[in-house]
């Protein structure tokens, strides 16, 4: 019993800073995104191969950026294996906004 808790509550642990590493990942995209015109297709490859580089057992199912005249929006869902005993399967999903910002 005290090691199914003790792998719990360190699957959560992980969890969490997978969470937090991708959501890092996601803001810079987002802030990239902002200070450019175009090249979303290049930043979605920029993202998956850092999330995939930075978080082991992590796979992007899904990446949408939305731009408009004033907002870059960047949304990720993903699916997160941790590392040993697979106890429960976990989707995440992390979005991030950003202004846009134009040169003077």
């Amino acid at each position: 019993m005290f090691f199914l808790l003790l792998v719990l509550i360190v699957q959560i642990g992980f969890g969490v800073a997978s969470r937090s590493m991708i959501g890092a990942s996601v803001d810079a995209a987002a802030r990239r995104l902002a200070w450019t015109d175009g090249a979303g297709a290049q930043e979605q490859e920029r993202l998956r191969s850092e999330v995939e580089a930075a978080v082991p057992g992590a796979t992007l199912t899904q990446i949408n950026v939305e731009r408009d005249d004033l907002n870059v929006t960047v949304l990720v869902t993903y699916e997160w294996r941790p590392p040993g005993p697979d106890l429960l399967p976990m989707e995440f999903v992390v979005s991030r906004t950003r202004t846009v910002t134009v040169a003077p």
